[in-house]
């Protein structure tokens, strides 16, 4: 019997995602004699470390993005990586040794991680000579950055061709050790659903263009400065706003709707769902956050999009590749979200046109 770990990190939904992605895949093979455990690597560390971790991130992406994006470039500047490397280990260490001795106690025959925390505490240990595993490390960005890179990473799998190249030729990696699989999201999000009836199940209209905005896992970005903008259209629409873990973006919403007059321009409120496949099945556009890991499943449902000003760093990675390839849409401001869902109201075939070269872009499974 093999034991395997599916290492994440919850420092965003999409990492969860990704690991959970990987865990139905081994699940969808049917019985298994190996031991496959899905982990948080974060629940192995210390309370304050734990708490901090996604909330500065959260903190700097919304509150001081330029600085974020900055940084995020710095340190993935290639003569800078032994100063980041060395910083890294210090927090990591001091901050790791219950995830540490978890590892070392279970000696797993292979670790998938789907965070970048996971990757450099392993292969540490492996320098070191505590643990003996393969370990694969599954890139959820659409591009390379140092921090997906350690040393004794055993495989690579990443989403896209220039990321492979970008580990040979700047980190030396070998070619066969890296695998253009794309990002890993659940199978039901390459499933053929049932438009109609999840229509019919929440209660949508079944005559209008369905726009399906979110702002990922923590409902970030400026969802309300959308919908205000959306809300003064004329024509008919219907938006399905989808809030996450964000309560306060949600009773936001709710006090908007109530006060509104009534408009040719409809919207449904969600908070954190787990049916973000069924919305993305109806939905006609998407307007969104560039996460890896929500822009895959879309590319997987064949779903355009309109990005909102992404973050500089791999936010801003993915959405150049995604509008290089034609996929969707990238907005600075609010108010040109409604100017692009007019547009795809007037131009006949346009989402059509999208839809084909979001097809040639995206992984058969």
């Amino acid at each position: 019997m093999k034991k395997i770990l599916i290492i994440y990190g919850t420092a965003g939904e999409g990492h969860k995602r990704a690991a959970f992605a990987v865990k139905a895949a081994f699940d969808a093979r049917g019985e298994s004699q190996d031991d496959v455990r899905l982990v948080d690597a974060l629940d192995y560390t210390n309370p304050f470390f734990k708490w901090s971790y996604p909330r500065i991130y959260i903190f700097m992406v919304t509150y001081i993005p330029s600085i974020w994006g900055f940084f995020y470039y710095l340190f993935d500047v290639r003569w800078i990586y032994p100063i980041v490397k060395a910083m890294r280990r210090f927090g990591n260490k001091r901050n790791t040794r219950t995830f540490e001795k978890f590892l070392c106690d279970f000696k797993p025959d292979a670790v998938i991680a789907t965070h970048f925390l996971a990757s450099e505490v392993i292969s540490d240990l492996k320098t070191r000579g505590l643990l003996e595993t393969r370990l694969i490390t599954v890139v959820t960005d659409f591009r390379m950055h140092s921090f997906w890179y350690a040393a004794n990473t055993d495989h690579y799998c990443i989403g896209f061709e220039e990321s492979r190249r970008e580990l040979i030729k700047k980190w030396g990696i070998a070619p066969e050790k890296v695998t253009v699989t794309g990002i890993p999201v659940h199978p039901k999000f390459y499933g053929v659903s049932d438009k109609a009836a999840i229509i019919e199940r929440l209660g949508l209209a079944k005559d209008r263009v369905k726009v399906l905005l979110t702002g990922g896992g923590f409902g970030v970005g400026p969802i309300m400065k959308i919908v205000r903008s959306l809300a003064a259209g004329t024509e008919k629409l219907q938006v399905l706003v989808v809030c996450g873990h964000n309560d306060k973006l949600k009773t936001e919403m709710e006090t908007f709707l109530k006060g509104r007059a009534p408009s040719p321009v409809t919207f449904t409120v969600f908070g954190f769902v787990n049916f973000i496949d069924e919305l993305m099945s109806v939905a006609d556009i998407s307007v969104t956050k560039a996460g890896g890991l929500i822009c895959s499943e879309a590319i997987a449902k064949v779903l355009p999009l309109i990005i909102i000003a992404p973050i500089p760093g791999q936010e801003g990675r993915n959405c150049k590749i995604l509008v290089a390839n034609k996929a969707a849409f990238k907005i600075t401001r609010p108010a040109q979200a409604k100017k692009i869902i007019d547009r795809i109201q007037a131009e006949t075939g346009l989402l059509e046109g999208m839809r084909g070269h979001i097809r040639a872009m995206k992984k058969g499974d």
